[in-house]
């Protein structure tokens, strides 16, 4: 049995948290918000009017005769017209794929969450399978031991000794298996979380008291997590964006107007001059280029309403899984807890047998070999249940 390094217990809530630190998707959906985020700054700044100067210098003819440089230089401000016109519908996309980027973020938290409950569960059972079987070749060394005893005192058949000899092998094998099976779980939860293998210690496998959360049914649980679950949000948004662009996209449709005003210095026909200016430019878009434009923006949105059916679709088959899953696994786990104790007892009853004479080796070997496998289906039980109810809240949205 591999040795148990002394290390502070690592709870499911812990290897989540530590695993949220690490997770590639997670940090990449991070720095999505992040780029979101300063892309919306950089929304709000769309059709604002902008600072300008201008220096034109050309030549003209003089007052007299010859030729006079004209230089004109003009401070003032700059507005178009359609670009100040856009900028709510672009403020208000620029808002909406924040808030699906955060969302988005929200959901990879989610699917490193599960990823971790079925890593962190792997390892709870199999450190309890590899004690099961590493107790199983403990007690065939002893029985053994006492078959060799027996038939050296001529109480029992060289049958008996072989009979232990083939089953000792056998659970010496799958006691090896059991061992690397361990190491393996705990290696991939050691990666996960970023913890090096020997710090890491896991609870037992404590299944009491799990049950169907109260008041949860597919219906309600589906109601539920449709309003919870942030991929459904994050495709909400998705089609808000999509909205606000159209909206962007019509008014491109329309004449596109500059104005700049300020004042102006210089020199004309070799006379000092200044006052105010104005200049205005009318752009009529000609083509239909800003009509298919927008009509690719309608089919955008299509495709994002697209989106949000497929996300509820997702979400309804997930949370209809995972209710029906605990379900079963609540099921099982009372029968094959059932099925160990009998088991248990049997044992108890065919050893004393065989030490009476009454039973046969073969018999003691057939009871504890379906005690063994009651037990290791018992603690697949006992995992499985664990897993299904920890997912089952994740499932529903439930924030942890």
């Amino acid at each position: 049995m591999s040795a148990f390094v002394l290390a502070a217990l690592m709870t499911m809530k812990d290897a989540q948290a530590l695993a949220l630190l690490h997770a590639p998707a997670v940090i990449a959906a991070q720095a999505r918000v992040d780029e979101t985020v300063a892309l919306a700054r950089a929304a709000r700044g769309q059709g604002l009017p902008h600072a300008i100067v201008n220096y034109n210098q050309t030549p003209q003819a003089g007052p007299v005769s010859g030729t006079v440089l004209q230089k004109l230089t003009t401070y003032g401000g700059q507005v178009t017209i359609g670009d100040l016109l856009g900028r709510d519908p672009a403020v208000a996309q620029a808002d909406a794929v924040v808030r699906g980027a955060r969302e988005n973020e929200i959901d990879a938290e989610r699917t490193e969450r599960i990823k971790v409950v079925g890593l962190y569960v792997d390892a709870e059972r199999t450190r309890e399978v590899e004690h099961l079987r590493f107790l199983m070749v403990s007690s065939l060394v002893e029985d053994r031991r006492a078959a060799q005893l027996r038939y050296d005192a001529g109480d029992a058949p060289h049958l008996d000794v072989l009979r232990a000899d083939v089953e000792l092998a056998q659970a010496r094998a799958e006691f090896a298996q059991a061992e690397a099976d361990e190491r393996n779980a705990r290696s991939a939860l050691a990666l996960e979380t970023g913890r090096e293998d020997a710090k890491i210690e896991v609870e037992p496998l404590n299944a009491a008291g799990i049950s169907m959360p109260a008041g949860v049914t597919i219906e309600t649980g589906i109601l539920f997590a449709l309003a919870h679950r942030p991929e459904i949000a994050a495709a909400n948004e998705d089609l808000a964006s999509e909205r606000a662009a159209l909206r962007a996209a019509n008014l491109g449709r329309l004449p596109a107007i500059t104005a700049q005003a300020g004042y102006t210095t210089g020199v004309d026909t070799a006379l000092d001059v200044h006052g105010a200016s104005a200049n205005v430019t009318l752009d009529l878009p000609i083509g239909g280029a800003t009509a298919a434009q927008a009509a690719a923006q309608q089919a955008r949105i299509d495709q994002a309403r697209a989106r949000v059916d497929a996300a509820t679709q997702a979400v309804t088959l997930d949370v209809t899984t995972s209710i029906t899953s605990l379900q079963a696994a609540l099921g099982a786990a009372q029968a094959t807890a059932a099925a160990r104790n009998e088991a248990e007892q049997e044992v108890s009853g065919t050893e004393l047998g065989y030490r009476s004479g009454a039973s046969s080796s073969l018999e003691l070997i057939d009871a504890r070999r379906a005690f063994a496998e009651a037990e290791l289906n018992d603690v697949v039980s006992r995992a499985t249940l664990i897993e299904d109810r920890a997912v089952l809240n994740l499932a529903l949205g439930v924030q942890p």
